[in-house]
């Protein structure tokens, strides 16, 4: 065999080695399926927090608290979620009152870290006035678990014509 055959079959021997390292080098880890489904936002949770309300119709306003039990389906960026809430209050003019509401929510994650949504729901309180609420708010991951919501409503009253304003500021924690 000449020095060209020899040079030709180390070549060939020596590429084929460097095409099996190089293949070697491609095998990477699969996600699983729920490492592919999940964002960090899915699933049930429940929160805590305050609120402040003011109307612009009548002269009263409302500071309280209000307990949250939420629930949030994502796909890819995009964001459905439901939410209902008891809010005990002390108004200016009324004193004590409990309100319950409900809301849907959709919205779209900016990053794996924070939320922007729109919301649009209803509440009654106990002397049965009944709202309609529109909003929005962000929502900001503090930890895999814990989140932080800010969020403003208007609320217009069904049967007493009431408009005003609505800020909530709440704890949320994701299970």
């Amino acid at each position: 065999m000449g020095i060209f055959n020899k040079l030709a079959v180390a070549a060939v021997i020596l590429g084929s080695m460097s095409t099996a390292a190089m293949a070697a080098d491609l095998i990477v880890d699969v996600p699983t399926p729920d490492e592919v489904m999940t964002s960090g936002w899915d699933g049930i949770y429940v929160g805590a927090g305050v609120i402040f309300e003011s109307s612009t119709t009548i002269a009263e306003t409302l500071v309280g608290g209000q307990g949250i039990l939420g629930g949030n389906w994502t796909s890819g960026s995009f964001l459905l979620g439901a939410e209902g809430y008891i809010m005990p209050t002390l108004s200016s003019i009324t004193g004590f009152g409990v309100s319950v509401g409900a809301e849907g929510r959709a919205g779209f994650l900016a990053s794996d870290s924070v939320l922007i949504y729109g919301a649009l729901g209803g509440e009654i309180d106990n002397t049965a006035n009944t709202f309609a609420t529109i909003g929005g708010g962000v929502e900001f991951k503090v930890t895999e678990n814990l989140s932080l919501d800010a969020e403003y409503k208007y609320y217009v009253g069904l049967n007493n014509g009431w408009r005003g304003n609505h800020v909530g500021l709440s704890a949320n924690w994701h299970f």
